[in-house]
């Protein structure tokens, strides 16, 4: 098993455990909910990467890569989610209105071949894995500047800005929080690399 395959399995294994306990401690807090759904979603893409790296052909990869692509609309729209609601925001249209273009653009990526935005090569004679072509496309670049540049960008936004003017035990996790959240995200950009 190669590397990639291998932290995909890790952060499959960790980010279940992760939900799991989370829904456990949250005791049906709205806010632990929607924190152990994104970690599911994030376990789930840890699953499809995983899988389209394991694949031994790349149709099948094809199919994983696509339904690794649904898991990360979905996170970043379950991260802001969650960030509304540990400050307290309310931002209900505007999740509706993410949810909905997630939604449409999941499936319309999954049942209409025209729009797929993505094909498998195979890499270091060892795996398929995304083709990044994909990015040259109108859709695909509109996707990752909406849901990655715009929904995150603002989800820092305020925290940073509810950390600035926070006190004491709260202020102490939007630190934590925040610098954990930036290495995740970060982390995934290392995607990118290959």
């Amino acid at each position: 098993m190669h590397i990639f395959a291998i932290s995909s399995l890790l952060i499959l294994i960790s980010c279940s455990a992760l939900s799991v306990f989370v829904f456990w401690k949250g005791q049906g807090k709205k806010v632990a909910n929607i924190l152990g759904v994104f970690c599911l979603a994030v376990a789930l893409w840890g699953l499809s990467s995983f899988k389209f790296s394991t694949s031994p052909s790349k149709e099948t990869a094809l199919f994983w890569i696509i339904f690794a692509h649904m898991w990360i609309v979905y996170t970043t729209i379950l991260y802001a989610h969650f960030v509304f609601s540990f400050l307290n925001l309310n931002r209900k249209k505007l999740l509706i209105f993410l949810y909905i273009l997630g939604t449409v653009w999941v499936i319309g990526n999954f049942f209409t071949e025209k729009l797929h935005l993505f094909t498998a090569k195979f890499v270091f004679n060892q795996f398929y894995y995304f083709d990044w072509s994909a990015y040259k496309s109108i859709p695909y670049f509109a996707l990752y500047f909406i849901f990655y540049v715009l929904l995150l960008g603002y989800s820092f936004f305020l925290l940073i800005k509810s950390y600035k003017y926070s006190i004491g035990f709260q202020r102490q996790q939007l630190k934590y929080f925040i610098l954990g959240s930036a290495f995740g995200w970060l982390g995934t950009h290392g995607m990118y690399l290959l």
